[in-house]
């Protein structure tokens, strides 16, 4: 018996478009950044997705720099007394105020470089990688960073701690990266093995699970480009955490 080929059972589809998955929302995408970043990368591997994050992020950043200020005045007035220059309430706040129009700055500062170090080694060892993803690949894992920073705030801003010099400075003004680093476990007098301890925190080691994660769903990345710009990372971060410990230690 022969076949009904009839037109209408030929070009019949069998999924139709309208049931495509539908993709998060940034709200849903902002949420899953923290419990299932699979979602979130998972969505960049489609489509960049850097403005929005990267305003959440700039907003929460100027709020926590705010609520910041009044323990902040006090390290401000320390280092300039510290240098030897006459400490003025017009420089404290001038420098204060500098300080929170730094900090949205600092925030898409970091990301952008961290992009550039991603997008960089993955070119370089697999010979195909796109900016645009590693920025938002890097925009996204910033996340944890925005949420321990605004953290930080808010207990600074609850338990208003009063700083009498530089050497508990950091301790007072960063408690929840402090607390959540090694440097908590092992108080030291070296303010450069305090920096380098203070490396290996939790929010830190978030950060950068979510870099490898966004850079092997999202880019395409290799196991050997990933780790290779994890070890990278990990030698920047030192590097700077012991200079900045130098760079404190001079001023003490």
């Amino acid at each position: 018996m022969e076949e009904d080929m009839t037109p209408e059972s030929v070009q019949q589809p069998s999924e139709p478009e309208a049931e495509k998955t539908k993709l998060p929302s940034f709200g849903e995408r902002l949420i899953a950044i923290f419990v299932e970043p699979k979602v979130v990368f998972d969505y960049v591997a489609k489509r960049n997705d850097f403005w929005l994050p990267l305003i959440v992020a700039i907003v929460v950043a100027l709020v926590a720099a705010l609520l910041m200020m009044p323990p902040m005045r006090e390290v401000i007035a320390l280092q300039i007394q510290a240098s030897g220059a006459p400490v003025t309430d017009a420089m404290i706040s001038g420098m204060s105020i500098g300080a929170v129009v730094a900090a949205p700055i600092a925030t898409a500062s970091y990301v952008l470089l961290i992009a550039l170090l991603l997008w960089l080694v993955v070119l370089v060892l697999t010979g195909n990688a796109a900016f645009g993803k590693a920025l938002s690949v890097s925009m996204w894992a910033y996340f944890p960073l925005t949420l321990a920073g605004l953290l930080n705030a808010v207990v600074l801003a609850v338990v208003r701690p009063e700083i009498s010099n530089i050497q508990e400075a950091q301790q007072h003004l960063g408690p929840v990266m402090h607390y959540t680093s090694l440097v908590a476990l092992f108080p030291l007098d070296s303010l450069i093995v305090a920096g380098l301890l203070s490396v290996v925190s939790l929010f830190t080691i978030w950060n950068l699970w979510l870099l490898w994660v966004g850079a092997r769903r999202s880019m395409n990345a290799t196991t050997t480009s990933a780790a290779a710009f994890v070890v990278i990372f990990l030698i920047l971060k030192f590097a700077n955490a012991a200079f900045n410990g130098w760079r404190a230690s001079k001023l003490t």
